[in-house]
């Protein structure tokens, strides 16, 4: 299996400078999809800011391949009170949703799974 980090994409629909990093991001996600092997997607999103991810998240799961999202941040989000529902994202989607926490290797080996 191959993973590819990309720099952060807020937008498949909006026109984008292809030298930019999100316009890079960009061009490799519609060439992955053009091509022969089967595609996951996982797309990060900060849970501090989750409605700007959930935007991305709209437009991703209007293409026809395995979504899989994780969720960062969720220990800043403990810290500062707030919770993440995680089922209440998976029902709303309907694709797999993952808390991660690089601090406390929390759920890494589910999104590689």
């Amino acid at each position: 299996a191959s993973v590819a980090d990309l720099p952060g994409l807020y937008s498949l629909d909006a026109p984008l400078d292809p030298a930019t990093d999100e316009g890079i991001a960009h061009r490799f996600v519609e060439a992955a999809l053009r091509g022969p092997r089967p595609l996951v997607l996982v797309q990060v999103i900060d849970g501090t800011q989750l409605a700007l991810g959930l935007r991305l998240t709209r437009e991703v799961l209007r293409i026809e391949t395995p979504v899989v999202v994780a969720v960062t941040q969720t220990d800043v989000l403990r810290r500062e009170g707030r919770t993440l529902d995680e089922q209440t994202l998976v029902e709303e989607l309907g694709v797999p949703v993952v808390a991660v926490s690089a601090r406390e290797e929390r759920a890494t080996s589910e999104v590689l799974s």
